[in-house]
């Protein structure tokens, strides 16, 4: 998997998943936007990521193995508030959701149907960073398209 190639002067997108599928939907789906993006499977790597590079939006997963998603973010805005963060989770607990507002989260996502946050996520994205997208909506990933997606991760 390779991240978004482009100049400096894109928007940069810091996505932190630690699941390699959800990593490669993430990042067929926002390679769709004129941004760099930045790639992160824990944490800790992402917190790395964010303490050495300017970073436009951070895409945070809850659960991560070595530091969740709570955590990172509580860390994340002692560190900054500069640039919005969305926490997507799998989880529909309400005090996740509590919890994650007091933090300092932007945005909260589920993740339902694959279109549905797709489409939420494309929209925040476009939204928080001024972006159009590029050609065909990213935000809806037809069928064709992810069974493609899909088709390409097994082989």
């Amino acid at each position: 998997m390779s991240a978004s190639r482009l100049p400096e002067s894109f928007p940069k997108v810091l996505v932190i998943e630690d699941d390699f599928d959800h990593l490669e939907l993430l990042s067929y789906a926002l390679n769709k936007y004129a941004v760099t993006l930045r790639l992160a499977q824990s944490g800790l790597a992402g917190w790395k990521i964010l303490q050495s590079e300017r970073i436009d939006l951070v895409i945070l997963d809850y659960a991560l193995p070595d530091l969740d998603g709570l955590a990172l973010l509580k860390r994340m805005r002692a560190f900054t508030r500069s640039h919005p963060v969305v926490m997507l989770t799998s989880h529909n607990e309400r005090w996740l959701k509590e919890e994650a507002c007091r933090s300092g989260v932007n945005y909260l996502i589920q993740k339902t149907a694959v279109g549905s946050f797709l489409t939420k996520l494309g929209d925040i994205v476009a939204q928080e960073l001024g972006l159009r997208k590029k050609s065909t909506p990213p935000s809806l990933m037809g069928v064709r398209d992810f069974t493609a997606f899909l088709q390409s991760s097994i082989n």
